[in-house]
Parts: C-alpha cells; sequence; structure tokens
C-alpha cells in the first residue's frame, strides 16, 4: 500500500471510479470516415450516397442499438451498424402503383423523387422507415405522391408500403415502433387538404387511425406509464398547439394549458414515466412540464431558443437540447454545456446504452454526424430494491472534505426589521458537507485448480481493500463466497455453484477466519466453465436451485445480506468462462445473462470484476456487460488497476480489472479505487419553518437527486414584506437544511415588522386676524391763498445742475413709509390669498416673499400717488434760463 499517506492520497484521487462516464463504441475515431476530436465528440463523415449531394438531410439512431444509424441526402438512404464506420446504401424501391395506374392522365412526366424523413423502429433488429414525396406533372399541373418505404439497418433492400393511404398526398412524419409496427402522419392533397393518422401492425397495409385532423407539423409516440395506457399514446403538434391521443380513442385532445405559446419545435418524452413530460417552444424562454401523464400542465423556465430536444428513456429528468448555438444535457440539479468546438449541430438524439458504455448521444450537421457518449454520472439515483431502476453516481469528486460534519447556513440568526411598505430578499446559502455512504462489500472469488496459484494474492488482496478504505472513514461491512461449478452428480463434494462462508457484516475475526477458509479444489467437467453467473444471482436473491430432476443444486436461503441502507457490492474474482447455456450448454440449470444483470439493477447492487490472467479462459465479456448495467463505469480519467499511474481501464469502460499473479501485484489497489468512487444520491430540501405569506422562498427548496458524497452548495432567496396588516409583528424562523429527510443543520431569522410611529393629532390653525393696515391721518388743508404774493427773498443761488428724479415717488414721504412698513409687519398669508393669480403662469409660483414685497411696494406707491394728487405737490422743476 505504500504506507497510510500514499494509501489516502491515492485513494482520495481516484474516488469517483464508479462515476460513469463513456467512450464510444469500439472502433469508434478508429475506422474510416471518423475522427476523435479534443471535446470528447467522435465526428462521423456523411457517406457517400452515389445519388444526390454528400451531405446529409436527416437522420436516426436505433432506440436498441446505438450503433445503427440510418441517414439520408433526400435522395438516398444508407444505413450503418457500426456507429459509422461503414454504410450500406440502401435500394429503393420502385414507385408503387406504377404512375401509369393513376386515374390522372396520359403521358404523364416523373420529377424526381425525394425522401423526407428516415425513423427507426424498435426492437433487437429494427426496421428503418422512409417516407418521401414523388411529383407528377399532369397536363402541367403538379400532383404529389406518397412515398414510404421499409427497410433494415445493413440490409440493401427497401419495400414500398402505401397500400391503404390515399394515392395523392404528402407524408409528413413517421414514427416506427416495435417490430415492423409504425404511425403515420399524412397530409391528403386531392381532392382536399386534410390531414389524418394512420398506422400499420405488419408493414404492409395502413390502416385510418384519426381522420379530419387540424394541420400538425410533426409527433412522437410512446407510451406512458404502462397501466395507465394500454395502448400507445401519440403527441401531436404544430404551430396551432399540441395534441395527444390514445390510439383506440376516438380523436387526440387539444392540450389548453400549453398552447399560449406557438411554434413547438419539439416535445421530450421520458419513456413511461408520466411525471417527465416537457415541451419546448421556439425562441421561447419557458417551457410546459406535466407530472400526471399529459392531464395538467404548467410553465417552467427554459433555455432560450431551444431547437431540438430528446429525451433518455432509461433516466428520468434527463434530456438534451440543441440551441442556436449550444447543447446542453439537462440532469436532475444541474445542466452540462457539451457544445461541440468545431461545429453548431441540432437535432439532437439519446441512443440506447445497451450495447454501449454510457448514454449515446447524437447530434446533426450537413457533412455529418457527431456523436459523444454521455457519462452515466448525469442519471438520476437508483430507485429502492425491487423497482428495477438505473443507478445514479456523480463525476465531479475535485472538492471532497470528509471533515464536515454539518451544514452550514448563512447568514446565521439574521434579524430583518422593516417598516410598512418596506421588503427586502435576504440570500440564504446552505453548504452541504460530503457524507460517507455506508458501504457493503461482497467478495467471491472463483475457487476452482486452476485458481491456486492466485487464491493467496486474493487472500491478502481482500486485506489490503479493508485497511485502504478503512482510512476513508467510511462505513464498511464485508462477506466472503467463492464457487466452482455445478457437483457432476449427488456424490461429487468437491464441486459446488456457490457458497457463502460469511455474510456481510463487521471487520473483525469472523471476516479473517472466512478469508483463511477459502481453499481451492473441484474443478469444470463441461467445457471449462464454471458457474459463476449463478453465484452472483445467489448472492443477490438466496433464491437457491432445483434442476429438471428435482436435486437441490444450491440451497435457498444464503444472500449476501445486504443492509438495506448501504450501497451494495459484488466483486468477483475469476480465471474462467461463466457457464451460459445455450447450444453448447443446454443442460445449464443456473439463470441467463439478461436475468442476472435485471435482479442486480433491481437491487440496487453494482459489480465489478477481476480477470485473473492463468490463461484458463475469460469471464471478462460477462463481467463487463453486468458492470456496465449496474452503472460501475469507470470516469473520464480512467481507472488504475495496479497502482502505476497508468489507467488500465479507460474512462467509460466497464470495472474490470486483469490482475497476473505471475507479476507479484495485489489487488487492493484496484478494488480500492473500485469501491470508494462509488457515489451515493439522496433528496436534499431547504426547509422555510414558520413562514407566512409575508415570508415567502423564491428559489427550489427540493432538490431531488443530489449526490450527497460530494460537497454541495444551495441558494435560497427569501423574500419579507412588511405590510400594514403585518405591522406590529415579530415572526420566528428557521432554515432548515434536510439530507434524505433527516436534519443535518439548520439556523434562525427573526422578522419583525415594525408598527408605525403614533400620528399626533394636528394642532387647529390659528385664526387669521384682520388685514391691519396703518391709519395715516389726512393732510392738513392748505393755507390760505395771500393776496398780492410777494416773490422768494431768498431763492437758490446755486441750484443742483442736473436734479435726480425720485422714480418711486411713493416712498418719498414719511407717511408713505409708514404704509409700508405697515404692510410689510400684516399677518396676512399672500401666498395663499394670491396663489390664484399664478394660476396661468408657465414658471414656478413665486415665494411668498417675493409676493409680500410685490404687494407692499405696489400699495406705497399707490398711497404716494393719491397724496400727490390731492395735495397738487408736483416734482421739482428745473429752472430755466
Amino acid at each position: 500500500m505504500g504506507g497510510a499517506r500514499s494509501a489516502r492520497a491515492r485513494l482520495l484521487a481516484a474516488i469517483a471510479v464508479l462515476a460513469a462516464g463513456a467512450a464510444g463504441p469500439a472502433g469508434a475515431g478508429d475506422c474510416a470516415g471518423t475522427e476523435r476530436l479534443a471535446d470528447g465528440w467522435t465526428r462521423i463523415a456523411a457517406p457517400a450516397f452515389g445519388a444526390g449531394l454528400d451531405t446529409l438531410t436527416g437522420y436516426d439512431v436505433s432506440g436498441a442499438s446505438p450503433d445503427h444509424l440510418a441517414a439520408t441526402n433526400g435522395s438516398a438512404i444508407a444505413t450503418s451498424t457500426d456507429a459509422g464506420c461503414t454504410w450500406t446504401l440502401g435500394d429503393l424501391a420502385a414507385d408503387a402503383p406504377p404512375v401509369s395506374d393513376l386515374p390522372l392522365g396520359d403521358g404523364v412526366p416523373v420529377v424526381p423523387q425525394s425522401i423526407s424523413q428516415v425513423r427507426f423502429g424498435g426492437g433487437a433488429a429494427p426496421a428503418v422507415w422512409a417516407i418521401g414525396q414523388t411529383d407528377v406533372v399532369i397536363d402541367g399541373t403538379t400532383a404529389t405522391r406518397p412515398r414510404v418505404l421499409l427497410g433494415q439497418a445493413g440490409g440493401p433492400a427497401f419495400i414500398a408500403v402505401v397500400d391503404g393511404l390515399p394515392p395523392l398526398g404528402r407524408p409528413v412524419a413517421i414514427r416506427g415502433m416495435f417490430g415492423r409496427a409504425a404511425v403515420l402522419l399524412f397530409q391528403t392533397t386531392a381532392p382536399r387538404v386534410e390531414y389524418a393518422f394512420y398506422a400499420t401492425t405488419d408493414g404492409a397495409t395502413w390502416q385510418l387511425v384519426w381522420g379530419d385532423q387540424d394541420e400538425q407539423s410533426d409527433f412522437v409516440v410512446d407510451w406512458v406509464s404502462p397501466g395507465a395506457f394500454e395502448q400507445p399514446v401519440v403527441w401531436a403538434w404544430s404551430s396551432n398547439g399540441v395534441l395527444m391521443g390514445k390510439i383506440g380513442e376516438l380523436a387526440p385532445r387539444l392540450l389548453p394549458e400549453i398552447n399560449g405559446n406557438v411554434q413547438t419545435v419539439d416535445l421530450a418524452l421520458t419513456g413511461r414515466d408520466p411525471a417527465n413530460l416537457h415541451v419546448f417552444f421556439t425562441g421561447a424562454a419557458e417551457r410546459s412540464v406535466s407530472d400526471d401523464g399529459g392531464a395538467n400542465f404548467t410553465a417552467a423556465p427554459a433555455p432560450v431558443g431551444v431547437r431540438s430536444a430528446s429525451s433518455f428513456h432509461l433516466a428520468p429528468g434527463v434530456r438534451a437540447l440543441a440551441t442556436e448555438s449550444d447543447v446542453l444535457i439537462e440532469a436532475p440539479g444541474r445542466t452540462v454545456d457539451v457544445s461541440p468546438a468545431d461545429a453548431n449541430v441540432r437535432d439532437v438524439r439519446f441512443g440506447s446504452p445497451v450495447a454501449d458504455r454510457g448514454m449515446p448521444l447524437y447530434a446533426f450537421e450537413p457533412r455529418g454526424l457527431y456523436r459523444r457518449t454521455i457519462p452515466l454520472g448525469l442519471l438520476p439515483p437508483r430507485p429502492p430494491a425491487g423497482d428495477g431502476g438505473g443507478t445514479d453516481v456523480d463525476v465531479d469528486v475535485r472538492d471532497r472534505d470528509a471533515n464536515l460534519a454539518t451544514a452550514a447556513i448563512e447568514p446565521a440568526r439574521a434579524a430583518i426589521r422593516l417598516r410598512p411598505g418596506q421588503r427586502k430578499v435576504v440570500d440564504y446559502r446552505v453548504a452541504l458537507p460530503p457524507v460517507p455512504t455506508p458501504l457493503d462489500v461482497f467478495f467471491m472469488t472463483d475457487s476452482t485448480g486452476s485458481m491456486r496459484r492466485t487464491i493467496a494474492s486474493v487472500q491478502s488482496g481482500v486485506q489490503g481493500i479493508v485497511d485502504g478504505l478503512a482510512e476513508t472513514g467510511i462505513s464498511v461491512r464485508f462477506g466472503v463466497a467463492d464457487f466452482r461449478d455445478y457437483p457432476r452428480d449427488e456424490n461429487d463434494r468437491t464441486n459446488y455453484a456457490y457458497r457463502r462462508l460469511r455474510e456481510v457484516g463487521p471487520i473483525d475475526t469472523g471476516l479473517e477466519e472466512a478469508l483463511e477458509s477459502l481453499r481451492t479444489g473441484g474443478g469444470n467437467y463441461t467445457g471449462g466453465h464454471d458457474a459463476g453467473l449463478e453465484a452472483i444471482y445467489q448472492a443477490a436473491t438466496g433464491a437457491g436451485r432445483v434442476d429438471v430432476l428435482g436435486r437441490q443444486l444450491v440451497q435457498p436461503g444464503f444472500p449476501a445480506g445486504f443492509r438495506p441502507e448501504a450501497m451494495k457490492v459484488v466483486l468477483v474474482a475469476t480465471d474462467d468462462n461463466f457457464r451460459l447455456g445455450g447450444p453448447t450448454d443446454p443442460a445449464y440449470p443456473g439463470p441467463s445473462l439478461d436475468l442476472v444483470s435485471k435482479t442486480l439493477r433491481g437491487k440496487g447492487i453494482y459489480l465489478v470484476g477481476l480477470e485473473v490472467d492463468t490463461n484458463s479462459g475469460s469471464a471478462r465479456t460477462e463481467m463487463e456487460r453486468l458492470a456496465r448495467d449496474t452503472g460501475a463505469v469507470a470516469p473520464d480519467e480512467g481507472v488504475d488497476c495496479d497502482g502505476d499511474g497508468i489507467a488500465d481501464v479507460a474512462g467509460g469502460g466497464p470495472i474490470v480489472c486483469t490482475f497476473d499473479p505471475k507479476a507479484g501485484d495485489t489487488i487492493a489497489g484496484a478494488f480500492v479505487q473500485m469501491l470508494a468512487g462509488i457515489e451515493d444520491y439522496a433528496p436534499v430540501d431547504i426547509a422555510l419553518r414558520g413562514a407566512d405569506r409575508y415570508v415567502r422562498p423564491l428559489g427550489t427548496q427540493h432538490f431531488p437527486s443530489v449526490n450527497v458524497k460530494a460537497k454541495n452548495a444551495f441558494r435560497l432567496p427569501v423574500e419579507f414584506t412588511c405590510t400594514a396588516e403585518n405591522a406590529g409583528t415579530e415572526t420566528p424562523l428557521r432554515i432548515v437544511a434536510q439530507r434524505a429527510g433527516e436534519e443535518v443543520g439548520a439556523t434562525t431569522a427573526t422578522f419583525e415588522c415594525v408598527a408605525p410611529d403614533p400620528i399626533e393629532p394636528a394642532p387647529p390653525p390659528r385664526p387669521r386676524p384682520p388685514l391691519a393696515v396703518a391709519f395715516v391721518p389726512p393732510p392738513p388743508p392748505p393755507p390760505a391763498p395771500v393776496p398780492n404774493p410777494q416773490p422768494n427773498p431768498n431763492p437758490n443761488p446755486n441750484p443742483q445742475p442736473n436734479p435726480q428724479l425720485n422714480p418711486n415717488a411713493g416712498f418719498a414721504t414719511q407717511e408713505e413709509q409708514q404704509v409700508q412698513l405697515a404692510l410689510a409687519d400684516s399677518t396676512l398669508r399672500l401666498d395663499d390669498e394670491l396663489a390664484m393669480t399664478g394660476l396661468d403662469r408657465a414658471g414656478p409660483p413665486l415665494p411668498a416673499v417675493a409676493w409680500a414685497a410685490a404687494f407692499a411696494m405696489t400699495g406705497a406707491a399707490a398711497f404716494g400717488l393719491h397724496r400727490s394728487r390731492r395735495t397738487g405737490v408736483a416734482p421739482a422743476r428745473v429752472p430755466r434760463d
């Protein structure tokens, strides 16, 4: 192990070994016409069609095999069974019925035929459907005849399937189902334009399903929630809206909840899961989502500019979206940009993972196809035991910290104090520490004679695994079993198909004794194979086995004994082939490979394998299949099985390591990496306790699938509102982080909506005194005229040469100044009393002081004028020479 420190470093560096990723199919990027790109995509060149241009107008990938492709350039069809390494050109059927058989007149020239769409059916040998049209010109008028072709991937022959369709019209879209069944959307062009749905179950004759439909541009067909729908469900759309109908019903129904949007571009269905129906719209920033099979829809955000969408039918909640510039993968709790670096692709589609290592995603552009395998780490969590679902593991393990114990929530103990009419948004952030998941490991080894040189290394290696995992702080329990082959007869005591030496339990002397009890012996008696597949099945079920003669081959009641809450792993070490039955071994009484795979997935059990190199045989193919099916695949950086710093299992490959006992290696390093990388997914909730309508969360509070073995951060904005209704209240709150329903952190907050200050009654207005004008006594009467007036004896000997006229004559006398002061001292509020004088002014009203000054000046001038008129006093005159 190289010491505790190096072991821990190696362990933490490879903590995500069971994170899912994937490589392309065997040979992808290594054959003519394909090229591996640095960004993770593989470019597949368009095939040489022979007719028309060598550019693509459409394609499809089989839902049963991700290596089966069909492509068209609008004129010809090519198919591939090896992910585009080689292509087979289709031998397209002649137009049927012949043009001359149509009741349209004589001398009909035929315009070159076209192909508008290619689609795969379902099943192990999927059919390839193609639709298009043939335009004929009759007496100068063009008529459109339907073209529907049926073939098979890798097979050149295509036949025409138009029996039962109107003679004139255009196939709009087609969707293949299992076998040779298909549904067709058809536009009749004569004698009137009409849209209708047709179906075939035998690939030979079409029958009308729904006639006289509104215009539709495309559709999908699927089974949603078996049991709820016995017949396939059709979802059709155009700019007019979205329809949904079950085949066999009178007519599809319009979905008014989502028809406020127009120009629907795709309907992403998660197969057989009514809780994941998504409708996307061209140019819209929202989608319509249904969680009840399409009965009701609600609006949800969506990336802007979605042009196509595809769902992964084995992974609820996983979708690929192609926008105008990006390719995005949506998965529970995350969105990942996987756009190619050198092309703007569209028309994204998932292929089946059955024959591949992850989720193969295809995309289209005219020069060819692009393929990238999406890591299984984007899958949602495995359902509880017995539900038969997939598994979910996480690929981002760079930020681990096993020392954190509780969630950190900020701001802590916040106090929010608002006044009526105010609102505030507090941004709460929750840091969730990683949690070491309990881990149950059931180690099984082939103990036949060919393993004699290996068994000691296996024993010491398992002890190294125990030591290495103990350093992580993960709660680990181990069980031990071995297997050989079925007994030859009732007297054969050296062979057995399965023997449990110790059920899963704590690391103690019982585990040590079980490891030390491993001994080699027995051997194979038919074809050199062993009962490893039976042993795996028995470890998962404890079902026992009885042969056709009633002999008890395996005693029931001895499963591995996994804890329900633990991550469950079966480790298998063998140097021989598994017995599989079939033509070479028809007497094989055990389970099939498919049954074992389904059982492991249903019970939430991972399988990882160790191929021991003794030149006896190999069960690598079967172990890789089981590892891949249960999600035990390597991350992008691969798996270093022997600790030499070089990945021995490529990224995306099933975790099956090769062990050479002659090299003196131990299996500890490889198994430590395998086991420590297993991820654990659980729901996380951010609860707001004590909230009312004045305290409102603005973000997501429930996260259904979170890898709790990694550090996670969440954000929850909370809005606080203070109104007249809740004024004077104080609300205590708790913000709680929950993991799988268990509280792992909390903080408090206090929200006070302050009561408004009491309003003091306004004092009564002071009474306005009457206008105070100072009394000025009238001037004395002028003196009586004097007869024979005498000239002034003392005229001014020095008259002012330039006398200054007083422009404000009203202010010239003391009496006038007294009037001015009296007006200025008045308590009259001129701004109120004279406000009407400014109603017609364009500018702002004059302030009160300006009004008072103007009024005083006007009054004083008036009194001065009055005095001058009554006294006859005139301004001084300049005497003339």
